[in-house]
């Protein structure tokens, strides 16, 4: 999602899916308001830049963690890369939950800014 001045917020359109690069502008003011916050939230528990860099390359996780790092690394939601591994919502649930865990993360966005420095440094796709 992508909030301009305050008074536009843009989001992906991940339900109809008719065409790529397709979205919905909202211009609620509310709505707005809401979205910015929800991103001041995630901001201010962000893991630094600098810290996910660091850790980059000192933690293994598991192949089950990397296979469900490489289907939200693709797009896919996280019940979508349960389905695309033949796999439960909650053995998705866990193994994201164990990764955060292994890497000393709060979040699944923290999680992914490390998979995607990891990616970078390793310069292959697992």
């Amino acid at each position: 999602m992508i909030v301009v001045d305050q008074k536009s917020l843009f989001i992906e359109d991940h339900v109809t899916r008719t065409e790529n690069h397709s979205g919905w502008h909202v211009a609620d003011r509310s709505s707005v308001m809401w979205a910015r916050q929800i991103f001041k939230i995630y901001w201010e528990n962000a893991l630094p830049w600098a810290q996910a860099v660091a850790v980059a390359g000192e933690v293994v996780l598991t192949d089950r963690q990397m296979d469900i790092l490489e289907q939200l690394h693709a797009g896919e939601s996280q019940d979508g890369a349960g389905r695309k591994l033949g796999k439960s919502d909650r053995w998705v649930s866990d193994g994201l939950a164990s990764a955060r865990e292994r890497l000393g993360l709060k979040t699944t966005l923290q999680l992914m800014a490390w998979y995607g420095r990891w990616l970078e440094r390793n310069s292959k796709s697992y």
